[in-house]
């Protein structure tokens, strides 16, 4: 969802299963172009994910395409908080966003106009 010109806020959900467990992270980035409106190389994120009646995410990010890195922190807010002592813990990861051309005719058919 656009903020302005430069900005925009990105919504994020995942449930998973396997067995008898489950797990649902949901939260949101908002996001900071800092070069090229169209097609930006630079772009700095901040925000929050909850995991579902166990853990809070602060989360930062970095894109500098065709890499993304994101550090968070991971706090225990469910009743392993006594046992954690509410601390939580350190994560990064490193992302390699171009695995497909980026001259491809079918995706460009369906691409949102920007206004």
């Amino acid at each position: 969802m656009c903020v302005s010109d430069y900005s925009y806020l990105t919504f994020h959900g995942d449930y998973s299963q396997q067995g008898g467990n489950s797990e649902t992270i949901a939260g949101m980035l908002y996001s900071i172009r800092l070069d090229d409106q169209e097609d930006p190389k630079h772009t700095i994120s901040g925000g929050a994910f909850i995991r579902c009646k166990d853990a809070l995410i602060p989360v930062v990010k970095f894109d500098l395409k065709p890499l993304a890195f994101a550090f968070s922190y991971d706090v225990n807010i469910s009743a392993l908080k006594t046992a954690s002592q509410v601390r939580g813990g350190f994560e990064f990861s490193l992302s390699y966003l171009k695995f497909f051309d980026r001259n491809n005719s079918s995706r460009d058919a369906v691409r949102c106009p920007l206004f």
